[in-house]
Formats: C-alpha cells, sequence, structure tokens
C-alpha cells in the first residue's frame, strides 16, 4: 500500500491528549449529543464520501454514540430475534435498533459487513487537519456477543498471506462460509454471555463466560474507527486491486483513513488520531469488540454492540497520512500493509521519524531507540490489510515515566509544536 511507505505521523501523535473525566466511565459523563444506532444514523459496511453528516458536533463536546453488531444483522430471512433464539436468548434481550435495522435492510446499500454508525461531522474540520478522538467511555448494550470460527477461518483462510498449498485445516467440522452463513450453533459460531463476576479471581470485574471454567476480563473497544476517504483513496483486499465498484470504500481493510484497525488499544482513556480528508472529517464508529487479543485470529472478536463517549478536537493544520494514537503508557505508531513483514517495516519506519521529530534524533539513533524501548504488536491479521503497532513508551520522555500537558498548552498546539514534557525540578 503506498501510502504505508512514506507515513510520517506529522505532527499527530506528537501530542498527547487531556486525561479522560476522572470516573472513567461512560456512564459517569453528561453528554452534550447523544446520536443514536437508528436505521437512518447507520451505514452497512463503507465509508461513502457523499454521506450526508447525520450530526454536526462542536469541539470539546461530549458525544454519546450507539451502535449495534452486525453479524447477524445481514440475512433477510431471518430476523434477529429467530437468529439469537436459537442461542436461548429471549425476544426482550435483542435491542429495538438492532430489528429496526434488520426491517429495513432492503434500503440500506451493503458495502461491506460492518453496521457503522456516521458519519458525524465536526465543526471546523477541514482537509489538511488532524482530528483527535478522545475515547472516554465504552460499554456495553447486551449481555451476550458472537464469535466465528471455522476450519478455514481467520489465519486459516486460503486468503491468508500465510497459507501454502498443502497447509492443513483446524479439525473443525464447518467451514468459514458456514460459520458467516449463521449456522452450526457453538461450532462455526459461538454466543458468549458477558457480565460482573461474582467469585473467583475476576470477582467484581466484567468478565466474558467462556464455558463454566473460564472467563476472560473485558476490554471494550470499536473495531472500526474511520473518517470519510480522500477522494480516490481506495484499499482493496489485493495489492492492486481495483476501486469497489459502488465507489464506496469498503470497510473491511483498514488504511489511511481508520477504519476496521482492530487495534485492542484503543480502549476507555485512549485517544486516536486521523488524519481529515473532507469537510467535517465524517467520522464513523461500529465493529463493537466487548474483548479481543492481538491479531484477531479466528476472523472476529467477541462481537457485540456497544456505547462509546467520545469528545472530538480538530488540530488545524496539522497534517497527517494515517492513523496513530496513545494510551496511558505508550504512544502508538502503526504500520498497515497486505504484507505483515511490510507492516512490521512501516511501523517502524513510522517509529524513527516520530523518535527523530520529537526528540531531536539522528535516523541512527531514532533506530536504535526504537529497537531498544519500542515493542511492536500484530493488532490484526485478518482483515485484509494488516496492522502492526509500535508501542513507543512514555516514560523516554520524563523521569516520572508520564508526558503530561495542560489545557493551556493543548489549546496552543500549532503545526510545528512538539511533545510536551513535565520540566525536571
Amino acid at each position: 500500500m503506498a501510502f504505508a511507505a512514506t507515513l510520517v505521523l506529522l505532527g499527530t501523535a506528537a501530542c498527547t491528549s487531556a486525561p479522560a473525566d476522572p470516573e472513567g466511565s461512560a456512564s459517569a459523563l453528561t453528554p452534550d449529543v447523544e446520536i443514536l444506532s437508528t436505521p437512518d444514523n447507520v451505514i452497512l459496511g463503507g465509508f461513502p464520501i457523499d454521506a450526508e453528516g447525520i450530526d454536526t458536533v462542536k469541539q470539546g463536546e461530549i458525544v454519546k454514540v450507539d451502535t449495534i453488531a452486525s453479524s447477524w444483522l445481514t440475512d433477510p430471512e431471518k430476523s434477529p430475534a429467530e437468529y439469537f433464539a436459537e442461542y436461548g436468548i429471549e425476544e426482550d434481550e435483542v435491542l429495538d435498533d438492532m430489528t429496526a435495522f434488520w426491517e429495513t435492510l432492503d434500503e440500506h446499500p451493503n458495502y461491506g459487513p460492518h453496521t457503522v454508525t456516521g458519519p458525524i461531522n465536526i465543526e471546523g474540520a477541514e482537509p489538511g487537519d488532524t482530528l483527535m478522538v478522545e475515547i472516554l467511555g465504552v460499554e456495553t448494550r447486551t449481555d451476550f456477543g458472537m464469535n466465528y470460527t471455522g476450519s478455514d477461518s481467520g489465519v486459516f483462510s486460503e486468503s491468508f498471506g500465510g497459507y501454502r498449498e498443502g497447509d492443513e485445516p483446524l479439525d473443525i467440522p464447518v467451514t468459514s462460509a458456514d460459520s458467516f452463513s449463521h449456522v452450526s450453533p457453538g461450532v462455526g459460531q459461538h454466543l458468549i454471555r458477558t457480565g460482573e463476576a461474582t467469585e473467583g479471581f475476576n470477582k467484581g470485574e466484567d468478565v466474558a463466560f467462556v464455558n463454566d471454567e473460564t472467563e476472560v476480563p473485558l476490554a471494550e473497544f470499536f473495531g472500526v474507527m474511520a473518517v470519510k476517504p480522500a477522494e480516490g483513496q481506495y484499499v482493496g483486499f489485493y495489492p492492486g486491486a481495483p476501486d469497489w465498484e459502488t465507489g464506496v470504500q469498503n470497510s473491511i481493510p483498514p488504511g489511511p483513513f481508520g477504519g476496521n484497525l482492530d487495534t485492542r488499544d484503543y480502549v476507555v482513556g485512549s485517544t486516536l488520531y486521523l488524519p481529515v480528508n473532507q469537510e467535517g472529517a465524517g467520522f464513523f464508529v461500529g465493529d463493537g469488540h466487548a474483548v479481543q487479543g492481538d491479531g484477531e485470529v479466528s476472523g472476529t472478536a467477541l462481537e457485540q454492540s456497544l456505547t462509546g463517549t467520545f469528545r472530538f478536537t480538530v488540530l488545524k493544520g496539522r497534517e497527517s497520512a494515517g492513523p496513530s494514537g496513545e494510551d496511558a503508557e505508550n504512544f502508538l505508531i502503526h504500520g498497515i500493509d497486505h504484507d505483515v513483514d511490510r507492516a512490521m517495516k512501516f511501523a517502524v519506519a513510522n517509529t524513527v521519524e516520530f523518535l527523530k521529530r520529537t526528540k531531536g534524533m539522528t535516523t541512527a539513533e531514532a533506530y536504535s531507540l526504537a529497537s531498544l524501548s519500542t515493542s511492536y504488536s500484530v493488532s490484526e491479521a485478518v482483515d485484509a490489510t494488516m496492522v502492526v503497532t509500535g508501542h513507543v513508551p512514555k516514560s523516554l520522555w520524563a523521569e516520572t515515566g508520564k508526558a503530561e500537558q495542560n489545557a493551556t498548552a493543548k489549546r496552543a498546539l500549532t503545526a510545528t509544536s512538539t511533545l510536551t514534557v513535565p520540566e525536571k525540578s
């Protein structure tokens, strides 16, 4: 992917965001704007450049956004209630907006598999700016989610870059086609309840109840956070793939617009930076995950409907070529490509550029520091393009181990400002 080779994170990850509100959860915040996942507010599987904004929000407003999980909403012959009944879910447990979307399915162009809420416009956002997205809260809307498996799903698919002729599939009696056509409960599809653990090691924590003896602590995040792509900026399932016939970017491959990053670091308290390509930015969010390991190796996480609470800031004149971010401990530097080795190379190259700019290092010094300090993980390996994330520790900037920035300094950001850290006493 051509953009990855030139991605230098111009002035994006160098800005530290203000911390989330002290309460630390969406329920503790009073939203200025609430956006519901009604049929009119949801797009199926893509990021249309010409879609009208469903709302325009001001910078600094607290914006609460509902989303709906999509994997069981695309069969016109089976309603969500009928589908979930096969797993023991009662009709009153199914979200009303899920049913409403299904009832209007024939009115929605199908660009891809994800239901995304948007686009949301941010006042003042213009091409050449960077959109700072602070993730203030993420909450589950149901107490169950779905995960998919098949003998040839995820990294065992023949379309996976690591596949070689003669590789043995997994010993699972269904294929990925069976899984995604909504058959084979408990084998190709796994409904997993979520909720608070009442005993044991995870007592008092929200977990996924995989079975009677296995719980996975939840770490909710959105697999898809995107802005409208630039004109002519399409990412396909393979190098050199032609533009989509619809003219709309499919939601599966991530790219310079963000999209299906499936990066589990973007939980509450983290910040994502995205380039603004169109007037208003046009922010999309969806693909809710209650929990996921790095790689998303089976092809899906625990897919679950979520509500997110965000705060948007437009960084004027801070041009960026692709997504980057930060959490409490690390700056998050991404590399994206169809080939995971190339994605790793681009993530390292972007780390080197970031360290040169923010620490005044030579290329050789920055490359050395990256090797000593930065951990790289495969955030996702199964969405046509792969995401490698470098975790650059903030402890490199201050003896306290924290990179901080006060409100005054945050408002004074310019295109040439650099990382602000506490002064040594």
